[in-house]
Parts: C-alpha cells; structure tokens; sequence
C-alpha cells in the first residue's frame, strides 16, 4: 500500500513450549478490538471452549480505514493477501485455520473477500457490516462456499446498517448455499459502536461451537 502497516501479533501461552500448530484470527481495526480479542482468548481457554489460537491485529487509524475498507479495499486484500499471511505462515506455527474479524466499514471488507473468494477464511465475523447492500446480489451466481458467516447488527434502529443484514438474512433464509454454515443476530442491547465487542464473542462461540464435544 505504499506505507508502513503496524500489526500486533498475540501468540498463545504455551506457544514456546510446544510445537503445535495454531488457528489464526485477524482482526481487523486491531487498535481497537485486539485487547479485546486476547482476552476473550484466555478466557476461552480457562473454560475448555475453544482452543488455543494466534491473533493478529491490524491497526488503521481514523480517517485512514474508511479509505482501505471502501475504495481501496484491493489495495488493502493484496497487503493481507500478498504480505501479511504469507508473513504470519512463513515466520510463525499457523494450521489452515483462517478466521477474519471486521467491524462497519471493515465489516463489508470481510463480505467482499467472502464473497468474491479473494482469500479462503474458514469464518467471517462481521459487526455492523456496512454498506453491504449492492453485493448480496453477487450471491446469486454462487452456489457453494465453504465458510461459516456470523454476522449482527442492532436491529432497525441502526438503520443503515439493518437495511443490508436484514436483506442478506431474507436472501440467505431463502436460498441453500452448500457449504455455508451461517447465522444472524440481532444485538438488542447494543449500540452500533459496541457491536464489535458482542460480536467476537459471540462469533468465536458459535464458530468453536463443537470444541467441547470433539474435547
């Protein structure tokens, strides 16, 4: 992108100690939900409800992300596809495992990349996903995706952010994609800027949802 990309890397506790391999989960606007990602880590891990994983934050300041994640959003996939992934797997224990957190504008990044299979996460967690609207149409001309889709908003009063989810929950409700484990949820007593936060927990815990059976 022409500039230097500060990323913060959280590796699991017993990461030195062993020689496992490890899922990641990127999230995007790190200098916002990348604390928050390390502790619902730890306390996942306390629990038995997910394993172990690696969590990498990309930072993008303000005004800056509303530029990456709408108009230079290609730009911004090639960064993640062409350097930051291939960092992590090259220099770090990462499995195949691949899960992409994004919040508003950041959110639509993350329905983009789902949607025109531009990298293969294996979740998408997507808060507040704006604007979405004139890509669910995309849809129509997919018939398998192998991913699980997690996405939220507030309800009808976040009005521009409900005028997308809504219709992709209808569309989706409507329409048997093979390979597409989703699911929406409506955040009643959130707020637009809090979503983010539900929404990771929310989402790991649905993603993970097996992890104490297979335990």
């Amino acid at each position: 992108m022409g500039e230097q990309r500060q990323i913060q890397i959280y590796l699991p506790s017993g990461y030195t100690e062993t020689e496992e391999k490890y899922p990641v989960l990127y999230v995007l606007d790190g200098q916002l939900f990348f604390n928050h990602a390390i502790s619902l880590s730890n306390k996942f891990r306390q629990s038995k409800l997910a394993p172990e994983f690696i969590i990498v934050g990309i930072n993008t300041g303000y005004p800056q992300r509303f530029v990456h994640f709408s108009d230079g959003k290609e730009k911004f996939i090639e960064f993640m596809k062409a350097e930051l992934i291939p960092y992590l797997e090259g220099n770090f224990r990462t499995d195949d495992e691949k899960l992409l957190f994004g919040w508003e504008y950041a959110g639509s990044l993350g329905f983009h990349i789902m949607v025109n299979n531009r990298i293969a996460f294996d979740g998408y967690l997507l808060a507040s996903p704006f604007p979405i609207w004139d890509q669910i149409d995309a849809l129509d001309n997919i018939s398998t995706i192998n991913t699980m889709l997690y996405f939220t908003s507030i309800g009808p009063d976040e009005y521009s952010v409900y005028h997308g989810t809504d219709k992709l929950d209808s569309w989706l409700s409507g329409k048997k994609i093979d390979g597409l484990d989703w699911l929406y949820t409506e955040l009643l007593n959130e707020e637009h800027h809090s979503t983010g936060f539900a929404t990771l927990y929310h989402g790991l815990r649905n993603y993970f949802k097996y992890y104490p059976e297979f335990q």
